[in-house]
């Protein structure tokens, strides 16, 4: 079995119970302090490696992530300086511990002038002093690690402000203290007219400020973003319309400062209010051709009407014509027979007219037919009833 899988099989506990915790190599050409090493991480729950030789180390730093190796600095075919300057070339942020005695001494500060080495421990070591060397190398190890990441999301926070297509300012105690080319070019200044400038100055009135303000301080103070539309002053005095979205720079203390985003909606507000004209107006129209629906459905209603009345009219003009032309007939074959008496007499006791005056009528009254002439002439006839 290799000494890579011996170390393998013998660490598969450590690995299983937490593999998240750090790896060490150790290298050493003497057994029994690669054993020594070994057992005395392992209680502090590292996970081991152990190699005989730099290039056994070599090899299982190409197979395995290690965090910290510990070298001894005399070892045949390369020594703990050469091999350590192999693992920095290897990966450079590898914790490199160097055990040395006091011959080495000079060789070894020499290692470290060099930075190939962190650290170097004296032969014969204390336990506990080795095991805190290695806890604050691996915690230095961490923090530096952690201060490169925060340094590259630093450095992309700064692209991305610097080249944001939003506006983007840092406000503290109402004086603009950071703010992008995108900001500057929306109020009509440059960067550097910007900074140090009074947030007011970027108002149309000392009361729109207020009124933000107040609103922010309400807002802000509870650890909540704020969103809000308004108009604010470009550097030449005209009105913009700027949408403000601004999350604060610390929950835990408000009064550090605030980050602002802004966009210039300008055209889009004007946008929207000639979208608003034009569907008053479109509303209007809508109404009028409503107006002239009922106008043209009431006429045609009205239409409807005389058409009808126009209609009832010829039926029934039909027969008054008929009764009309008849009634001239009558009128006509009447006054044909009645024509020796022209003047009706006044009627007498019995009803017909007085004998003495008209002598014809009563001899007509007793006529046949008399009654019947009688009943369809009388409404046109003024003459009085004929009694037998």
């Amino acid at each position: 079995m290799t000494t890579a899988a011996a170390n393998d099989l013998a660490d598969r506990s450590v690995t299983l119970a937490d593999p998240a915790q750090p790896t060490v190599l150790t290298v050493d050409d003497e057994a029994s302090v690669s054993s020594a090493l070994r057992r005395l991480f392992r209680l502090q729950g590292y996970r081991t490696l152990q190699a005989t030789s730099g290039a056994e180390g070599l090899a299982l730093m190409r197979e395995h992530a290690v965090d910290l190796v510990i070298s001894d600095m005399r070892m045949p075919e390369m020594d703990g300086a050469r091999f350590l300057a192999q693992v920095r070339a290897h990966d450079a942020g590898i914790v490199r511990i160097l055990l040395t005695g006091y011959a080495d001494i000079g060789a070894t500060v020499a290692a470290i002038n060099q930075g190939e080495i962190h650290r170097y421990i004296t032969k014969p070591w204390n336990d506990q002093d080795l095991v805190q060397v290695v806890r604050d190398a691996l915690s230095r190890r961490d923090l530096e690690r952690r201060n490169a990441e925060l340094a590259a999301t630093v450095g992309e926070l700064e692209r991305f402000v610097t080249y944001a297509p939003v506006g983007v300012v840092y406000t503290s105690e109402g004086v603009v203290q950071r703010v992008n080319g995108t900001t500057a070019g929306m109020f009509g200044y440059t960067e550097a007219q910007m900074k140090g400038m009074p947030g007011e100055q970027l108002y149309r009135s000392a009361e729109d400020y207020g009124d933000l303000a107040s609103r922010a301080a309400d807002v802000l103070s509870r650890g909540e973003p704020l969103h809000h539309e308004m108009w604010m002053r470009h550097a030449d005095g005209h009105p913009i319309w700027v949408q403000l979205d601004a999350p604060v720079a610390d929950r835990g203390d408000t009064r550090r400062g605030t980050w602002w985003m802004m966009q210039d909606r300008t055209e889009i507000r004007n946008a929207q209010q000639q979208l608003q004209e034009r569907f008053e107006e479109l509303r209007l129209t809508i109404s009028k051709l409503e107006d002239a629906q009922n106008q043209l459905l009431q006429q045609d209603k009205m239409a409807s009407i005389g058409q009808l009345a126009a209609g009832v009219a010829h039926e029934i003009n039909n027969p008054v014509a008929f009764v009309s032309s008849n009634l001239n007939t009558l009128r006509r074959a009447v006054r044909s027979r009645f024509a020796p008496c022209p003047v009706p007499a006044r009627p007498s006791a019995s009803g017909c007219p007085s004998a003495g005056r008209s002598p014809c009528l009563p001899a007509l009254c007793r006529r046949p037919g008399w009654r019947e002439l009688r009943r369809a002439g009388r409404r046109q006839l003024s003459w009085p009833r004929c009694r037998p």
